[in-house]
C-alpha cells in the first residue's frame, strides 16, 4: 500500500522537496521491528500535514490521495508528544536547503530522549546529539502553533 498514495498521485504545491525529506527522516522513528508493517509512507504523512498547514484546513478535509486523515493525525499527535513536530515545522518553513556547511550549521536541533534510537537502513544507530538543520531561525520554532 505504501506505492498507492506515493507513486501514483498528482503532485501538490506543498509536497516537500527530497531535500527536506532527507533532514526529516533522521529525526523520525524507524517502524517497530514487531507487529504490524506500516501501511503508508511517512513522507506522504508529512506531505498531507504540510498540505494542512499550508491551506488551513480542517483534518477530514485532506484530499483523497493523501493517507486517511485519521492516519495522519495519528501519526501528528504522537510526533507532537515525541516533541518532533516542532523541528519538522522549521524544515519546512525553509524556502531553499542550505548552500554550504556554516550555514547547514546556523540550526542545532536536538532529538527527543524517549528511548529510541534512530536507525539508517543498514540497522547503525544515528547519532543522538543536536543536529544541524540549515538557516531558519529558532523563532521560526516558537512561531509554530501547539
Amino acid at each position: 500500500m505504501i506505492g498507492r498514495f506515493g507513486a501514483g498521485r498528482r503532485r501538490y504545491p506543498s509536497d516537500i522537496a527530497q531535500w527536506q525529506w532527507d533532514y526529516i527522516d533522521l529525526l523520525l522513528p524507524l517502524a517497530e521491528s514487531c507487529g504490524r508493517k506500516r501501511a503508508v509512507s511517512l513522507r506522504e504523512v508529512v506531505n498531507a500535514l504540510n498540505y494542512r498547514w499550508s491551506t488551513g484546513c480542517s483534518w477530514r478535509m485532506l484530499p483523497h490521495d493523501f493517507p486517511r486523515w485519521q492516519t495522519v493525525y495519528t501519526h501528528v499527535r504522537r510526533w507532537q508528544r515525541q516533541g518532533l513536530l516542532e523541528p519538522i515545522r522549521a524544515i519546512l518553513l525553509r524556502r531553499d536547503p542550505p548552500r554550504n556547511r556554516s550555514e547547514e550549521q546556523t540550526l542545532q536541533l536536538s532529538l527527543p530522549e524517549h528511548g529510541w534510537s534512530p536507525r539508517d537502513e543498514r540497522g547503525i544507530v544515528r547519532s543522538t546529539h543536536a543536529r544541524s538543520i540549515g538557516n531558519a531561525s529558532t523563532s521560526a520554532m516558537a512561531a509554530v502553533p501547539r
